[in-house]
C-alpha cells in the first residue's frame, strides 16, 4: 500500500468531484455566480476574439479589467481551459486540478519530513477536504493560491536543505504562478506564510541563512514576473475604495469576517452555527468554516504533544503556524491584529482568513499523529480521519445541477434588442416590485364549517402547489386540506398539513405532484379544515390599493347558502412552481450579463472605483431598495433596461418612463424586463452645464438637481456654460474595448458626453489632436467640440505598459537564464 498510497490520494480526489458533478452538479453559487464565473465568462469572449483585456466596458460602465483583482486573466491553466470551455466548466476542473495539486504537494512534502506513506495520505486528504477549504469552494479566487502552499513549501525546503538551484527555479516558477490565478490579497498570505516557514527552517539549521537570502532574491525575480499582473491592481488602487483602507472596527473593538472564541467549536461540529439560510452566528458562515473532525483534532493534538524531536520542520512550522493563524484569525479578540490594524494592516479585511495558518498547521500535525501509531492501528484511524471529513465536505455545498449554469435566458431577450443595452437588475425596482403583502388583513378563521375558494389562471408552464399564510395558529391536533380543481370543477390534486406543522404568518406550502403545459389554464383550490371556529388559524389575505395587480381571479368565502366574492382585496395565495433557477444569474445581479456581451451599470467584489461606488450610493446594492433619486441616477448613468423580479401577477405599474420587454420565469416568480425610455443618450451634446471641480461635490449636486434641471450635466469646466445644440449629431463609429471613435456634426461650438466611466489613462483626440477630458457628472467623460464635423476618438492606453513590459521582460530573461543553468547542472 506504501507504494500505492499516492495513486489512492488521487483517486479519492477525482471519485470526490466526479461524484458530486454526476449527482449533484456544478459547484456555482455564491461568490461563483456573482463574480467569478462570470469574469471567466468574460475572459474567455475577450480571449477567444483576440480582444484587448485593458479595459471592460460591460462593468459598471466601464473598469480596468487587469485591476479587478478577483480572479487572474493571464493565469496559463485557465488560459487553455477559457478557449474551449465556458466558465462554469472552467473553473470547476480547475478546482479538481487544483485540489489534485495540493494533495499531491502535502503528501511529497510530508513524506520528504519522513512521515510514512499512510500518514501522508491522510494529510493529503484532510488538506484540501477540510472545510476551511471546501467552505471556501464557492471563493475560488480566495482559495486557489492556498492549494500552492504544500508544494511551494516542499521546493523551498528542499532548495533550504540541498541549495541545488533547480529546487530555487522551480519555486519561482510555481510562486509566479500562485500569485497569477486568484486575489492578490490571498497570494500575499502565502507568501508571508512561506517567509514564516523560512525563517523556522533557518532558525533550526543556522548554516541555510545565504540559500534564505538566495529566496529573498528569488522573490523579486517573482515580482517581476508577475508584474503584468500586479502592477495594473496597484496604479488603479488610489482610484478604488481602498485607497484609505477598508478594515475599521465597531464600537466594541470587533470586525466583520473575525473568528469569536464560540467558531472553534466547528472543528469538531459541522455546523455549531448551523449551515447557509439556517445560519445564526458571526459574519459570512463560509468564511468561519473550519471542520476537521474530531479524530484528526485527537490526532494533531497527539503531534503537537510527541512530534517535536521526530519531526522538527514539520513541528516547528506547524506550532507557528497555528500560533499565528489563531491570533490574527480572531479579530478584534486578539491584540496583536489590533496593534496590527492601528499600524497600517486596513487594507485586508478579514482576519478570518488568516484560519487558513492553523488549518494546514493542524492538518501536518494529524499527519505527525498518526504517524506514531503502530502499523496495524494506522489504516483504521485513517479511515476513521478521513470519511468523516469526506462526507460533510460532500454535502457542504449543495451542486447546481449543469443545464441551469448554462447563458440565463434573460441575456437572450436582451441581446435581441441590439445596439447598445446597459442594465440595471435589482430585487426591488418600483414599491410593487418585492415579495410583500401590500398590507395584509387578517381574516376569518378556517374552520369546520368554513370554506374558501381562490380561482386563478396559471402564470407558469408548471405547478407543484400552493401556499398560504395563516396567522393565529394555536396548538392542538388538526389539518388543514387544499383542494385544487379545474374551471369545470374536476379536483385533480389534494394536499394536507397537519396544524402542527403551519409557520403563523409565513407561507405554508401544500405540495401535490407536479401538473405541466398549463400556461394560461384556469383552476381553483378551496381550503378547509376539521378544526372547530375557535381553535382554527385564520386566513391571512392581501390588500391592493390602487390595482396595482391582478391575480387574474377571486377569493370567495363560500358558505351554505353559496360562494360570495371576498371584495376590496385579492391574492390569499402563491403558486408554486417548478420552474428552477440559480439565485442571482438568472437575474443578472452585477456581472452576471458581462460575459454575456450585456453591460452593468452595477459593481460587485472588492476595488470599485471610489466615485462610482459613491454615485450609484442611493441604488443600495443588488436587491436593495432604492432611495431617493436613484432614478434619476440610474437615467443618467445611460442603463437602457431595468429588471426587477416580481410575483407571478406584479408589474411595475408605478415605475414611470417604461415599457415591458419581456418576462422570464425565475422560481415562483418572473423576472421581468422593461426597457428606460427615460435614459440619457450614452452618447450626446448637451446646452446646460454647470461649474463644479470636485467629483464628490458633482455627484452630490446632481442627487439634488430639480426636475427641470435634469437635462443639464455638472462638470470641471471653468464657468457654467449654455450651448446651442440646434442641429447637433454625434454618432459612434468605431467602438471596441480601449477606443471609441464618434462623428460629430454641429453648427456651433458644444460639448460632447460620452456616458462611460472616465479614468487616468483615457486621452482623447479631435481630427488627431488631442484635448482635454473633463469630469461629467463626477464620473463621466466630456469635451469641448467645435463647430463642424470632426472625428473624435477616446483612447485607453495605461501609463504602467511600458514599465510592465521592461521589468516582465528583463524578469522572464533572467528567469529562463537562471532555469538553463539550473538544468545544464544536471546535465
Amino acid at each position: 500500500m506504501k507504494d500505492r498510497t499516492l495513486l489512492y490520494v488521487v483517486l479519492i480526489v477525482c471519485l470526490f468531484f466526479i461524484s458530486k458533478w454526476t449527482f449533484q452538479g456544478a459547484y456555482f453559487l455564491k461568490d461563483l455566480v456573482i463574480n467569478t464565473i462570470p469574469l471567466e465568462n468574460l475572459y474567455g469572449n475577450i480571449q477567444r476574439s483576440g480582444q484587448s483585456p485593458l479595459w471592460a466596458p460591460e462593468l459598471a460602465g466601464g473598469y480596468p479589467l487587469l485591476a479587478s483583482g478577483q480572479i487572474g486573466f493571464w493565469y496559463p491553466p485557465h488560459m487553455i481551459l477559457r478557449q474551449f470551455l465556458p466558465g462554469v466548466w472552467t473553473l470547476n476542473i480547475s478546482l479538481l486540478l487544483h485540489a489534485l495539486l495540493a494533495a499531491s504537494g502535502v503528501f511529497l512534502f510530508l513524506k520528504h519530513n519522513k512521515t510514512q506513506s499512510i500518514a501522508a495520505g491522510t494529510g493529503a486528504i484532510l488538506f484540501p477536504f477540510g472545510t476551511a477549504f471546501v467552505g471556501k469552494y464557492s471563493s475560488l479566487n480566495l482559495i486557489l493560491p492556498f492549494m500552492w502552499v504544500p508544494m511551494l513549501l516542499l521546493f523551498l525546503q528542499l532548495f533550504l536543505e540541498r541549495g541545488k538551484i533547480k529546487y530555487l527555479t522551480l519555486w519561482i516558477g510555481a510562486m509566479a504562478l500562485c500569485i497569477l490565478v486568484g486575489h492578490p490579497q490571498m497570494a500575499l498570505y502565502v507568501l508571508i506564510l512561506q517567509v514564516l516557514f523560512v525563517l523556522c527552517v533557518t532558525a533550526l539549521s543556522w548554516n541555510y541563512w545565504k540559500r534564505a537570502l538566495a529566496v529573498g532574491l528569488g522573490t523579486v525575480l517573482v515580482l517581476g514576473l508577475t508584474a503584468f499582473y500586479t502592477v495594473p491592481i496597484v496604479s488603479n488602487l488610489p482610484d478604488t475604495d481602498r485607497a484609505t483602507g477598508t478594515l475599521h472596527p465597531n464600537a466594541s473593538g470587533m470586525f466583520d469576517y473575525e473568528f469569536t472564541p464560540k467558531a472553534f467549536l466547528g472543528l469538531i461540529i459541522p455546523h455549531p452555527f448551523g449551515h447557509d439560510q439556517a445560519y445564526t452566528g458571526p459574519t459570512n458562515e463560509s468564511e468561519l468554516a473550519c471542520y476537521i473532525g474530531p479524530v484528526a483534532l485527537a490526532l494533531a493534538i497527539i503531534g503537537l504533544v510527541a512530534g517535536r524531536k521526530k519531526f522538527p520542520v514539520l513541528w516547528h512550522v506547524s506550532v507557528v503556524l497555528l500560533a499565528v493563524g489563531l491570533s490574527l484569525a480572531i479579530g478584534g479578540y486578539s491584540p496583536l491584529f489590533t496593534w496590527l490594524v492601528a499600524h497600517g494592516w486596513n487594507y485586508f479585511n478579514a482576519p478570518s482568513r488568516f484560519f487558513l495558518y492553523a488549518d494546514i498547521g493542524i492538518v501536518f500535525l494529524a499527519a505527525v499523529g498518526i504517524d506514531f501509531f503502530r502499523n496495524s492501528f494506522k489504516p483504521f484511524l485513517f479511515l476513521l480521519t478521513i470519511i468523516p471529513v469526506l462526507l460533510v465536505s460532500w454535502f457542504w455545498h449543495q451542486g447546481v445541477p449543469w443545464k441551469f449554469t448554462a447563458e440565463p435566458s434573460i441575456t437572450h431577450l436582451l441581446n435581441a434588442q441590439h445596439n447598445f443595452i446597459r442594465i440595471y437588475s435589482g430585487g426591488v425596482i418600483a414599491e410593487n416590485a418585492p415579495d410583500n403583502d401590500f398590507g395584509i388583513k387578517d381574516w376569518n378563521p378556517i374552520c369546520n364549517t368554513c370554506v374558501y375558494r381562490q380561482t386563478f389562471s396559471s402564470p407558469f408552464a408548471s405547478m407543484d402547489g400552493v401556499a398560504i399564510k395563516v396567522s393565529s395558529v394555536q396548538q392542538g391536533n388538526g389539518k388543514l386540506s387544499l383542494a385544487l380543481y379545474t374551471s369545470s370543477g374536476e379536483k385533480i390534486r389534494e394536499s394536507i398539513l397537519k396544524n402542527t406543522n403551519l409557520v403563523d404568518s409565513d407561507w405554508n406550502y401544500f405540495k401535490f405532484d407536479r401538473l405541466n403545459n398549463i400556461t394560461n389554464q384556469q383552476f381553483y383550490f378551496e381550503i378547509t379544515s376539521d378544526m372547530p371556529r375557535e381553535q382554527s388559524p385564520r386566513l391571512l389575505i392581501h390588500t391592493n390599493p390602487k390595482q396595482q395587480y391582478d391575480p387574474s381571479g377571486r377569493l370567495y368565502n363560500c358558505l351554505k347558502k353559496g360562494c360570495a366574492a371576498v371584495k376590496d382585496y385579492d391574492a390569499a395565495f402563491k403558486i408554486s412552481s417548478s420552474t428552477q433557477s440559480v439565485q442571482y444569474y438568472d437575474a443578472l445581479a452585477p456581472y452576471s450579463s458581462a460575459g454575456f456581451g450585456v453591460g452593468t451599470m452595477q459593481w460587485s467584489g472588492s476595488l470599485p472605483l471610489g466615485n462610482v461606488k459613491n454615485y450609484l450610493q442611493p441604488l443600495g446594492t443588488w436587491g436593495d431598495p432604492w432611495e431617493a433619486g436613484a432614478r434619476a441616477i440610474i437615467n443618467r448613468f445611460s442603463a437602457t433596461h431595468i429588471l426587477g423580479l416580481f410575483p407571478a401577477y406584479r408589474y411595475a405599474d408605478s415605475l414611470e418612463g417604461v415599457s415591458l420587454v419581456g418576462s422570464v420565469p425565475e422560481g415562483d416568480q418572473f423576472l421581468r424586463v422593461y426597457k428606460n425610455n427615460e435614459a440619457f443618450p450614452r452618447i450626446q451634446f448637451v446646452k446646460n452645464v454647470k461649474s463644479l471641480s470636485d467629483p464628490i461635490d458633482q455627484i452630490n449636486t446632481i442627487k439634488k438637481l430639480s426636475a427641470t434641471d435634469q437635462s443639464a450635466v455638472v462638470a470641471d469646466i471653468p464657468s457654467d456654460s449654455v450651448f446651442n445644440i440646434q442641429g447637433s449629431t454625434a454618432e459612434i463609429s468605431k467602438d471596441s474595448r480601449t477606443k471609441i471613435v464618434i462623428q460629430t456634426h454641429q453648427a456651433h461650438d458644444g460639448f460632447l458626453v460620452l456616458r462611460d466611466v472616465l479614468l487616468k489613462d483615457w486621452a482623447a483626440t479631435i481630427d488627431t489632436n488631442p484635448v482635454h477630458i473633463y469630469r461629467v457628472d463626477g464620473i463621466f467623460r466630456g469635451i469641448l467640440v467645435p463647430a463642424g464635423e470632426h472625428t473624435v476618438t477616446f483612447t485607453y492606453t495605461p501609463s504602467w505598459i511600458p514599465f510592465v513590459l521592461w521589468l516582465t521582460s528583463i524578469s522572464s530573461i533572467l528567469f529562463l537564464i537562471l532555469a538553463w543553468f539550473s538544468v545544464r547542472k544536471q546535465l
